[in-house]
């Protein structure tokens, strides 16, 4: 994954990312089977991205960390669920508009 241009865009490359097919480690994160290390840093991570992104006033301040974990947790272990194609609307909804 190349660096994005802010953390807007990293939030949104990351959750693209994770919930393509075979990325078995991020669904043994969102699930608890992985080091709870590896977790926390991935939530950490995020956490600080969903912050910054608010903060440049690019994503809804009313969605968190957690809000993002619950997608991905959606998308990633549960695929086929919710059609894959909503995830672009979803986080199209996420994103703060002017």
């Amino acid at each position: 994954m190349a660096a994005e241009p802010d953390a807007w865009a990293a939030v949104r490359a990351f959750v693209l990312y994770s919930v393509e097919k075979g990325r078995g480690a991020i669904e043994a994160a969102l699930a608890g089977t992985s080091a709870p290390q590896a977790r926390q840093a991935l939530v950490r991570r995020l956490d600080e991205l969903v912050r910054q992104a608010q903060a440049d006033g690019a994503m809804r301040s009313d969605v968190g960390t957690g809000d993002l974990m619950e997608l991905l947790n959606v998308f990633a272990c549960h695929p086929g669920v919710i059609p894959e194609r909503f995830l672009s609307l979803i986080l199209d909804g996420l994103a703060r508009r002017p």
